[in-house]
This record gives structure tokens, sequence and C-alpha cells, in this order.
């Protein structure tokens, strides 16, 4: 009887070591540190401009990542080329050892100075395994300027209620070509629209500029008036769907 005993005790002992070693061994293959997910872009960009990401997978364990896919999160002012609405990238199965790149186009639309942040978050299945595993990543891309710049030619000082002109100059400053680009001004409130040289669209302050190609400018020459007390300073904001651009102050005399 107690050989018995000791006979199972012994077995007992032997299994739970087995399952401890083999769960550290099975631990070591498939921990999520042998995973690696990473992103790979430039820290900085003009508004508008075309970007590339890299997205890389590594998997550095012995068994394959199976139904693995990344999916991105993009901003509102972050505009991502490849996907229409549902921006996944299906992998499949992903061998051992096996590294993966995947390279999406980017533009991102901001003011200078924005920091604008692309969220990422790898999905993967070990073989034989049904939890989900998963990584995430942060991408930051700093704006510092714009490919399209403004200038706004007006006076120092009108008079209240007398018709003065404005005139905006645009400029594509790049290589790059831009379409259904819109330029859009934010009058002060008291100003007075009466006409402009070009066709506004929906409102008085939005005009098409179409399809911009490269190293392309323009203009745009509004008319009107100011209704407020004199001794006032004014602005005009004026910017595009890419980017915020120059502040101008009016003075009512």
């Amino acid at each position: 009887m107690k050989n018995n005993q000791l006979k199972w005790f012994i077995l007992g002992m032997i299994s739970i070591v087995l399952l401890v070693v083999g769960g550290y061994y099975l631990w070591k293959i498939i921990t999520p540190g042998s995973v690696h997910f990473y992103i790979e872009g430039p820290k900085e960009t003009k508004a508008g401009e075309l970007q590339k990401i890299k997205l890389i997978c590594e998997n550095n364990t012995r068994l394959i990542l199976s139904n693995a896919q990344i999916k991105m999160a993009f901003p509102a002012n972050v505009y991502d080329i490849n996907f229409d609405n549902d921006p996944t990238i299906i992998l499949g199965d992903v061998a051992s050892k096996e590294k993966i790149e995947k390279e999406i186009e980017v533009r991102f639309f901001g003011v200078t100075g924005d920091k604008l942040k692309i969220g990422s978050s790898f999905e993967y299945k070990p073989q034989g395994f049904t939890s989900v595993f998963t990584k995430d990543q942060t991408f930051e891309v700093l704006i510092n300027g714009s490919l399209i710049s403004a200038n706004i030619l007006s006076p120092n000082q009108v008079l209240p209620e007398s018709a003065f002109d404005t005139t905006i100059n645009w400029n594509n400053q790049s290589k790059q070509e831009f379409d259904n680009l819109v330029l859009k001004i934010n009058y002060p409130a008291e100003y007075n629209f009466e006409i402009s040289d070009q066709e506004a669209i929906r409102t008085n302050n939005e005009f098409d500029l179409g399809f911009v190609r490269q190293f392309e400018q323009g203009s745009i020459k509004l008319t009107g008036s100011m209704q407020s007390q004199g001794g006032e300073n004014k602005k005009f904001e004026v910017f595009t769907n890419i980017v915020f651009y120059i502040f101008i102050p009016i003075r009512n005399v």
C-alpha cells in the first residue's frame, strides 16, 4: 500500500515538474516579447506632403502566428491613401522567424507645430491557441510647414462702410499635385462681402481651386466693407483643406 502511495506521489511530482518545465518552454516559445512590431517613418513633414510609413512585424517564435492583421487608427487630419473604409491590413499566417514589412502612404494636415499620432495594433493567434495576442504602437509626426503658402494684400486702414479690395495670393511650393483643393476665408464678423473675381462655392468665403499642379500659383480678389466703429483691429483668416495660413489685421478708421 505504502509502495503504491509512494509510486503515485513520485509520478505526481514528475508530472508537476514536466508541466512546469513544459509550460516555461512553451511560454518562451510564444512570449509576446519574441514578437516584434514597430513603425518607421519621418518624424517631421509638411502639411499635405505625401509620406510613406513602414509597418514591420517579426515573428521570432517557433510557432506560426495565425490570422495576423494590422489595424490602423488615423486621426481626422491624417488622410490614408491605401484604405477606403476599413483601415486593416490582412497578413494571414506569419511563419516562424519570418519578417513582414508593409508600406502605406499618408498625408498629414494641420497647422505648423501640430503633432499628429497614428495608432496601430498587430493582432495574431499563436498556432494551437484560441487567444488573440496584441501589440500596439503609435507613431507621431510634427507638422513643420506647408506645401501651400498664402499671403494677403489689403489696406492697413479702411473707413467704416467704405469698399476696399483684398487680394489673396496662393502658391504650391512643391512638386506634388492636389485635387479638390479648397481655399476658405474666415471674415471678421463685421465684414460685408460684396464681390470676388472668382465664383465662390456654397458660401461667399469658400473658393474651389480644383486641381492644383506642381508649383502652380494663383490669386483671388475680394471687394467688401467693414461695418464697425473706428479704431478697432480686425483680422482675416485664410486657410485651405490642407492647412491654416496667415492672419492679417485690418484697422477701421
